[in-house]
């Protein structure tokens, strides 16, 4: 199967030169994107494609924005948004922002950017807890 012109699979992901920075960036084919790859029909052309051919960046837009009606798990995401979910969850799984930003594509500051509000609710919470265990541990002294 030929990938889109400056796209290389090289050692299990795929190499691409960002249309927007010129970056050359390392993306990684999952475990289940691979699955799924695995049964689609071998031909020349890229990967995605519909009843008339292959999507350009804003078929595709449009298309996710037809389909997005029909799935009731998408109801009111973007595709902007679903990379933004994405970033947070690998800091959630405990990622760096550099190992994130391998993965993703994405330049540090924009992964500084969308994990910012996860890792400040991720402190809150931690913070909260901290202070109940040190309130805890008052009240016992007092009753000692």
């Amino acid at each position: 199967m030929n990938l889109p012109k400056g796209v290389h699979r090289v050692e299990g992901g795929f190499k691409v030169k960002q249309r927007k920075t010129g970056r050359e960036v390392w993306c990684p084919i999952l475990p289940e994107l691979a699955a799924e790859m695995a049964t689609w029909t071998k031909q020349p052309g890229p990967y995605l494609r519909h009843a008339k051919g292959s999507y350009s960046r804003n078929s595709f837009w449009n298309s996710f924005n037809e389909q997005r009606d029909n799935i009731p798990e998408l109801a009111g995401t973007t595709l902007h948004g679903l990379r933004c979910t994405a970033v947070i969850n690998l800091r959630r799984a405990g990622l760096s922002v550099p190992q994130i930003g391998d993965i993703v594509g994405m330049s540090l500051a924009t992964v500084q950017r969308y994990c910012r509000f996860a890792d400040a609710k991720e402190s809150g919470q931690a913070a909260l807890i901290r202070l109940e265990e040190l309130r805890a541990a008052k009240a016992k002294e007092r009753k000692a």
